[in-house]
């Protein structure tokens, strides 16, 4: 991936999370979207959506949240992210990046919703398997989403 301007507390966080040492109340949606943001810059978005979910799944259970991983919504959000790493938010740092791209943040309002029905996102078929969007596209690297 492109050179990452330091961002000690990311990559902590990251590796935290890697070592299965991220305690349970440190694991919030902003903490999802700074450990995939990381997996992205690390990996790029092919290897991050054959690691990351392994290592989400470990985490969980490490946590004693086993049901706590969702793979449409892991590989979803990972394919949104990605789309936003393009152009001149690739040289961002995390604090950028979250600040230009707020809506990612937002747990109560979740940006996927653009792209699913409520149902279809929630449905234990989704948390199982990775289901196609019902309404928009997942935006590509190639195609970004429009904010």
């Amino acid at each position: 991936m492109t050179d990452v301007e330091p961002d000690a507390d990311s990559w902590a966080l990251f590796d935290a999370f890697r070592r299965r040492e991220l305690a349970a109340a440190r694991w919030t949606h902003e903490a999802h979207v700074r450990v995939a943001w990381c997996y992205l810059r690390r990996f790029g978005l092919e290897e991050s959506e054959r690691r990351f979910p392994d290592d989400l799944r470990r985490h969980n259970e490490s946590i004693d949240k086993p049901r706590g991983y969702h793979e449409t919504i892991t590989l979803a959000m990972l394919r949104v992210l990605a789309a936003r790493l393009v152009g001149p938010a690739a040289a961002a740092s995390w604090s950028r990046f979250a600040a230009a791209n707020p809506e990612l943040l937002r747990w109560d309002e979740p940006v996927l919703l653009r792209h699913y029905t409520r149902e279809r996102l929630f449905s234990d078929d989704a948390r199982a398997r990775f289901l196609a969007p019902d309404r928009l596209p997942l935006p590509t690297p190639d195609e970004p989403a429009v904010q």
